[in-house]
Order: structure tokens, then sequence, then C-alpha cells
């Protein structure tokens, strides 16, 4: 999967891929760490591909110190509101 533009402020972060149940953010196809900065055309691989139709969310994570991306240890970055940072997007 391409992402068209990221822009990251902590050192280090990973963008993950998850697939949406009932509207809530699911399992992780791929993940990807990520400088600090604005990346554009950023390739995300996944573990499996995408269902045309269905909804998936990128979520943005603070590494944890280890440099390994673990979705239990790492922060899912959230907004002053409580959403998810990152974006939803349906397959196509």
């Amino acid at each position: 999967m391409t992402l068209a533009r990221t822009t990251l402020t902590s050192v280090v972060s990973w963008v993950a891929v998850h697939e949406d149940i009932n509207g809530e953010i699911g399992n992780v196809l791929g993940a990807r760490s990520m400088p600090a900065g604005e990346q554009k055309n950023v390739f995300v691989p996944l573990l499996r591909g995408t269902t045309p139709g269905k909804e998936y969310h990128v979520g943005i994570y603070k590494d944890n110190g280890d440099l390994k991306f673990d979705r239990k240890t790492d922060m899912l970055l959230r907004a002053d509101d409580g959403e998810m940072m990152g974006a939803s997007f349906v397959a196509f």
C-alpha cells in the first residue's frame, strides 16, 4: 500500500494499516517506521492484501525506544478529542 503523504513530528514513529472491525481498528496488516518530517509516496508492506469495498485505518504510533513495532507497547497517537491520529480509507 502507498500513502500519498505523511508528516510526522516524533523522532521515530510507525505508520500502521489496520482492518476495520465494526468501526474500530482491528488487526494490523502492515507497519513501517518513519522518520520525522514530511514524506511522500510512502510504501507500507502488508502481510495480506486488502478487500475491495472494505474500510481500513492508518494509525500513527510513537516508538517505545526499541525500534521494533509492537501494537501493545508502542503508543497509538490520539488527538485531544480521543480520535486516532491517522486516516481511514475504503479499498478499491
